[in-house]
């Protein structure tokens, strides 16, 4: 029990005031001294929640070398974790050079943190597109691009038959006119904008489908 780490103890062990019944499966259950209890060898391991600190984040970083010490090297006075020296990172370097402590569990533990990490950063970026998807659905209009009041289309440099033009809208139906007008409407507006007569926030793209069957005739617009 003096080579077990505080990890391994964790994980493995139970304690009890009582030893172990006949239909435990228990295994190198153990009497404490002093008639303190008994520690109960466990058949699988729990998992072990700790404090995610970076060794990159400089803030923290004795700290990470403190828990990886106190989780890996087996002590029985917390003050042995320093090993005299004036911090847990010059002591766990010198515990990973000489054998102090086994490179394959902190590189284990280390890989783990990694991989929950990961984890939740995906489980952050999916929560994120399952509250944007969300406000797309409440929110029609929110996927539509507000246009910048310096953008705006320019009349065309063609001369417009102005007669011509009056004959071909008569010729609209129901529908079709009033889709010419909203369009017209819209041209409108933007102008307003971009003489900074209006400043309003409702300048935005009109998205519009149109479906029909061909006609006999070419409005010319």
């Amino acid at each position: 029990m003096l080579k077990l780490n505080l990890h391994n103890f964790v994980s493995f062990y139970d304690y009890n005031k009582t030893p172990c019944s006949f239909n435990d499966n228990h295994k190198e259950c153990q009497k404490l001294k002093n008639n303190l209890g008994y520690i109960h060898k466990r058949e699988i391991p729990k998992l072990i929640k700790v404090p995610n600190y970076k060794v990159l984040d400089k803030k923290y970083r004795e700290k990470y070398y403190h828990q990886v010490l106190m989780l890996f090297k087996p002590w029985t006075n917390e003050e042995e974790l320093l090993n005299n020296f004036s911090s847990y990172e010059e002591s766990y370097k010198f515990e990973i050079d000489n054998g102090g402590l086994d490179k394959s569990l902190v590189s284990n533990f280390e890989l783990q943190k990694q991989t929950i990490e990961k984890a939740k950063n995906q489980m952050i970026e999916l929560e994120k597109i399952r509250i944007n998807n969300e406000e797309l659905d409440t929110n029609p209009t929110a996927n539509v691009h507000e246009i910048p009041n310096d953008i705006f289309y320019e009349q065309p440099s063609i001369k417009i038959d102005q007669t011509k033009l009056a004959e071909n809208i008569k010729k609209l139906n129901k529908e079709q006119k009033n889709l010419f007008d909203k369009i017209i409407i819209r041209i409108e507006h933007q102008m307003l904008h971009k003489t900074n007569q209006c400043d309003c926030k409702k300048n935005q793209q009109i998205r519009i489908f149109c479906s029909g069957v061909a006609g006999e005739f070419n409005l010319d617009f």
